[in-house]
């Protein structure tokens, strides 16, 4: 939003009302629900359903919510820590002039009285779906309903301080109110069988909530539009404190950078181009479960008051050409139109399925394994294949396969693959099952004075048909912590347990056999790996000259005396 020169204004919930605690508890118990069925995907080893409820059980805590706030001070971004409910605040600035409308995917806001309520804002770029505006004041004039009378429909239809009654839906609760008026008058002509009214039913209550909620006014907020994104805090907080990618912030930081020196703020619409309706006066079926407040109820809603804002471009209404004319596509638009093109045409023809280089990762997106990229949807992973970059990765490891392995060309493989002429490769799925136990061992050779490590890894769940590896990795290989060229690193990794690593010296290491060994102990399923350093006296020392002095017993896992455990 900022890169297109929005300002947006980010509200934070404060104390909830307590008519909210049912549906709270009701959010809690779904909560542990969830955790139960997430422990039962991990026993059965089902990597779709873990994810799923992985997201399904996330809890926002204190913590994270003082977490944002730090970021968007250091970005610059104003916000605000509500009175009571988040909508009702935003939907109070909104009334006010403060902001032009409110985006929120909760359909309370606009019970809340807010003018223009947003869906898909956050997220229409990315799933390439249109934005959806919804006007109130049109809203309720379709409708035929006044602003009190939108609220008691709101509340018939369930909402976050009451049930709902019983076989009344959208259809049903628009009828009811357009003959009754209110639902006081609604509940005596209930059907007694059939339409029955919770036991716990404070619709009074809830009605005075939406309509005079707890909220601060305008004057006794101060906000400041002209912050400055701080670069230094930024990165320190997600690159040193959090892990993030330092490239990829530092580029991100250039364009908020870029986007806060923006001159005075457009309306939204000028950044997205909203698709006309077809017919004024059609109607659009309205079908769901939660089809309330916003005129969803009732079966047709004018399209008038709802409109579509596409991210995609307006062919028929381009910058400096004549309406209807189309104009001359812009570079940018042209690179975008020929994505869209590769997408549908790989949608086509590929079987990701059968594609050794894709993979859904545990928070649901997706990866290109060869290039390393992430990827929000299927289509733009089919995009990322038709691109320079994953075809060049492509001809480079069909070269490193055939001077490796001979002349079959990893790039027809995985050609054939991706059509579905090859027997598909077989994707490993691994559930790690936590870190292995260790044990450190600081040793000396007391002759050469060769300082080194002894490493104990115990893996006691690992099969026996598995054997641990390691390797050196450079600081400079690591995105974890800034790299110092002082330190290296030594992995271990046996699936299914998670890679442990130590930060050790960067001195060469004695690779002779006896200075340097590895042993695998099936029976106890413990690795054991010794290393020494060189050091000035270690291409002097001559094995077997003890000139004075006894040699010592040999211990075949530390032959060299331990000096600190």
């Amino acid at each position: 939003m900022i890169d297109n020169g929005i300002k947006p204004l980010y509200v934070f919930d404060g104390k909830p009302p307590e008519l909210k605690t049912g549906e709270l508890a009701k959010r809690h118990d779904k909560r542990e629900k969830n955790k139960a069925d997430l422990e039962k995907a991990r026993e059965e080893g089902n990597v779709d359903e873990i994810n799923k409820f992985v997201r399904r059980s996330v809890k926002v805590t204190q913590k994270h919510n003082e977490e944002c706030q730090r970021l968007l001070r250091y970005m610059g971004v104003p916000f605000v820590i509500a009175k009571s409910e988040a909508e009702a605040q935003c939907a109070e600035l909104a009334k006010n002039g403060v902001v032009w409308a409110v985006g929120s995917e909760d359909m309370d806001t606009l019970m809340f009285k807010a003018p223009v309520l947003l869906r898909r804002l956050t997220f229409s770029e990315a799933r390439k779906l249109p934005i959806l505006e919804f006007n109130l004041e049109k809203i309720l004039e379709q409708l035929g309903l006044s602003y009190t009378e939108f609220v008691d429909l709101g509340i018939l239809l369930g909402c976050d301080y009451c049930d709902t009654i019983r076989n009344v839906g959208p259809k049903t609760g628009l009828q009811l109110l357009q003959k009754h008026r209110s639902i006081e008058k609604i509940i005596p002509n209930l059907k007694a069988n059939s339409q029955t009214v919770p036991e716990n039913f404070p619709y009074e209550t809830a009605r005075e909530l939406f309509i005079n909620p707890e909220v601060y006014s305008s004057s006794e907020l101060t906000i400041d539009w002209h912050m400055k994104p701080n670069r230094d805090e930024i990165v320190k907080f997600l690159c040193d404190e959090n892990g993030f990618n330092r490239e990829r912030i530092i580029k991100s930081i250039e364009k908020l950078e870029k986007g806060s020196k923006a001159g005075l703020q457009g309306r939204l619409d000028t950044f997205f181009k909203p698709v006309a309706a077809k017919d004024a006066k059609s109607t659009t079926p309205v079908n769901g479960a939660k089809k309330r407040q916003a005129g969803q109820s009732g079966g047709t809603i004018n399209q008038a008051h709802v409109r579509l804002i596409s991210n995609g471009m307006d062919y028929q209404n381009r910058a400096g050409s004549k309406p209807g004319a189309g104009g001359v596509m812009s570079s940018s638009e042209s690179n975008v139109e020929r994505r869209e093109r590769l997408r549908k045409l790989a949608l086509e023809t590929i079987d990701l399925a059968k594609d050794p280089y894709f993979m859904k990762n545990h928070l649901g997106s997706y990866e290109c394994k060869l290039c390393l990229t992430l990827h929000t949807n299927e289509g733009s992973y089919l995009a990322h294949t038709q691109g320079k970059k994953h075809q060049t990765n492509l001809a480079r490891r069909a070269a490193l396969d055939e001077r490796d392995s001979g002349p079959a060309s990893a790039l027809k493989l995985h050609q054939l693959k991706t059509a579905g002429t090859a027997e598909s490769r077989v994707k490993k799925t691994v559930v790690k099952i936590g870190r292995p136990g260790y044990k450190v061992t600081k040793i000396r050779d007391p002759f050469t004075r060769q300082i080194g490590f002894v490493f104990s890894i115990m893996f006691p769940d690992l099969n026996s048909e598995t054997l641990p590896r390691h390797r050196f990795m450079s600081a400079f290989e690591q995105q974890i912590e800034p790299p110092n060229k002082i330190w290296q690193y030594l992995l271990f990794s046996a699936e299914p347990y998670e890679n442990i690593a130590f930060k050790v010296q960067n001195r060469e290491v004695d690779m002779r056999p006896g200075k340097f060994f590895t042993h695998w102990d099936p029976d106890s399923k413990v690795f054991t790996l010794q290393l020494l350093f060189r050091n000035e006296r270690t291409s002097s020392y001559v094995p077997g000259n003890y000139i004075g002095m006894n040699k010592p017993a040999a211990n075949p896992l530390n032959p060299y005396g331990s000096v600190n455990s």
